[in-house]
């Protein structure tokens, strides 16, 4: 009936000729229900060798494009690559594993619709399972059951959480070939959800619109790649076969290069040896992979100055654990993600103003904002690029001159031991300091000082100092008791990257110390970053009111009560980092402080 079917459609669209145009063919596939995804279209007349379809190559066509719901081949790949390592040993997927299958890359989700595109779609689908035992490609169907709120389910509020709260999660098993329906539904929303932003910057009314390829890096901060550079945009869309001379691109060719690039976090071939050589730097012991606190110090090797809270923020985003370890391809991804989430609040900055540029004055605070540090002589060098001090800078100008400064530092760190001009400075002028006789060299005795100056809280924790004690035997190469300068230098990279690694591990557990989830403390960090916009990782008290102000009323008492508990907690340099706020926070719920725990 299927053959009859289809050989109807064929021949009224075929007529008395007995054959098709391939560039007709789309049309005739979308009325045998086998919508093509954007770029299919395109992919299939490049494919087929001959211009004119007859009906024993259209029913081919037809088969193979069924097949893969109407998905382009790269694509159907990768869902058959994401089907295979989800699916059960009956071959099945269930209701949990279906809906990850379908969280994809947040750009792509919120092209989509949002974070709950994965469960609406799945859910969709499931409905029709449970209904008519099928599904089926039409689109509009699918899309005007999004737009009737048509899902009845709902997904858990805990963060990373794929279970349905509702029904047996089991109940429903899903095979491939729903799977591929629902990730070509996906893909029809991530077009529309990419026209409509196109459409919104002015760039297209119609899809048959051509697009200006010099708008590609305005797009890509539409969407949420806000870390994207020219140089980045360029390189993509070389390796898609977008020649430099061509100044226009065609939807289907926006799509593939958007797809292309998110996909692939914008890791270019490029960004990816410098990724080998950090990779290579860090894997001491060449296991292949990297623990979880190394990243901090991988982050500082790309020329970053995050502050420790920031580090840790980023691993929590992350979801990352102490157990936690990534190869090559994952740090990759890790760096890309790093990179974007370090733009936004530049992004957001830049997005706020008139005009929407800021002086290259501003440049000291803007780098800052992004998690960098820069002396006068790099700020004075980054202005004279922009022309002087009083010169506009838009977000795309800033970005280049905030890439430019990494790489000045990272071939800074390159020649200096691993820091940066100015701190090498600093560490110089400390060695300088403990040795007042110009020796050349200075005691263990003057060591210990200045340990105890940089790292004031080491000598509470005895396992800790420890592992220093053992560090500083180790960095005494000629076993004289006394440290020339380089091994002094040494020694300060190897402290400092454990102070690293013991300050993320301990923040990592502290949540499960107290009893938090992911998601409480998700909370935590959310209300922490009211007062702490430029990620510094300290809250004074006037911020910590400011902050439970927002969760109930705060009157005279109120704040009172507040400067006292403050102080209770304070190890007395006036401010709360985030793991005191986490502590304090858990005693303020444990105690019920002014009925916190009913908001």
């Amino acid at each position: 009936r299927l053959e009859e079917h289809l050989t109807t459609l064929f021949n009224s669209a075929a007529g008395s000729k007995h054959y098709l145009k391939l560039s007709d063919l789309p049309g005739v596939l979308t009325k045998a229900g086998v919508p093509l995804m954007v770029g299919a279209a395109q992919e299939l007349l490049a494919v087929e060798a001959t211009p004119l379809v007859d009906r024993t190559l259209f029913l081919r066509i037809y088969q193979d494009h069924c097949s893969r719901a109407g998905l382009i081949q790269p694509e159907h790949k990768r869902m058959r690559e994401i089907f295979e390592a989800l699916q059960e040993e009956d071959g099945m997927l269930s209701e949990e594993s279906f809906i990850n299958a379908l969280h994809w890359h947040e750009v792509l989700m919120s092209l989509a619709g949002g974070p709950t595109t994965a469960f609406e779609i799945a859910n969709v689908a499931l409905q029709h399972i449970e209904k008519v035992g099928c599904v089926s490609l039409d689109m509009e169907a699918w899309l005007n059951d999004f737009s009737a709120r048509a899902v009845s389910r709902e997904p858990s509020t805990r963060k990373g959480s794929k279970m349905l709260q509702h029904g047996n999660v089991s109940s429903v098993r899903v095979n491939d070939g729903i799977f591929l329906a629902a990730a070509r539904v996906f893909h029809e929303r991530i077009a529309r959800g990419l026209f409509a932003a196109l459409r919104k910057l002015n760039l297209v009314t119609t899809v048959t619109d051509m697009v200006p390829k010099t708008s590609m890096i305005q797009m890509l901060e539409e969407i949420g790649h806000v870390a994207a550079l020219q140089e980045d945009v360029n390189a993509f869309l070389h390796k898609l076969g977008i020649q430099d001379q061509q100044e226009d691109m065609a939807f289907h060719e926006v799509h593939a290069f958007v797809l292309h690039y998110t996909l692939r976090d914008g890791v270019t071939e490029l960004m990816n040896s410098d990724v080998e050589a950090i990779f290579e730097e860090f894997d001491l012991n060449r296991s292949g992979v990297l623990d979880a606190w190394e990243i901090g110090p991988v982050i500082r090797s790309l020329g970053y100055r995050p502050t420790q809270y920031r580090v840790y923020d980023f691993a929590e985003e992350l979801g990352i654990t102490e157990a936690t370890q990534f190869d090559r391809a994952e740090l990759a991804r890790i760096l890309a993600k790093y990179g974007k989430i370090s733009m936004q609040a530049v992004c957001k900055a830049f997005m706020s103003r008139k005009g929407k540029t800021f002086k290259a004055s501003n440049l000291n605070d803007l780098l800052y904002l992004a998690g960098c540090d820069a002396d006068l002589q790099d700020i004075t060098k980054l202005e004279a690029k922009c022309g002087g001090r009083e010169a506009d800078i838009d977000f795309l100008q800033f970005k280049v001159l905030e890439l430019a400064h990494r790489r000045n530092i990272q071939r800074s760190m390159r020649i200096n031991h691993g820091f940066t001009g100015s701190e090498l400075q600093k560490h110089k002028d400390r060695f300088t300091h403990g040795d007042p006789h110009q020796s050349g060299t200075i005691t263990q005795k003057a060591l210990r000082e200045i340990l105890a100056t940089l790292f004031p809280d080491t000598g509470f924790d005895k396992q800790r100092n420890v592992r220093i004690a053992q560090m500083v035997k180790e960095s005494d190469l000629d076993g004289n008791g006394v440290f020339d300068y380089d091994e002094y230098i040494l020694l300060m990279k190897k402290i400092t990257q454990e102070m690293d690694r013991d300050m993320l591990i301990k923040a990592l557990r502290l949540k499960n110390d107290l009893g938090y989830t992911a998601d409480e403390v998700k909370q935590f960090r959310d209300l922490f970053k009211i007062c702490d916009e430029d990620m510094s990782g300290d809250i004074d008290v006037d911020e910590l009111i400011v902050i439970f102000s927002t969760l109930i009323p705060i009157d005279l008492e109120a704040k009172a009560e507040l400067r006292q508990r403050f102080t209770d907690v304070d190890d007395g340099d006036g401010n709360l980092d985030f793991w005191e706020f986490l502590q304090f926070m858990h005693k303020i719920h444990k105690d019920n402080w002014r009925s916190i725990n009913s908001c």
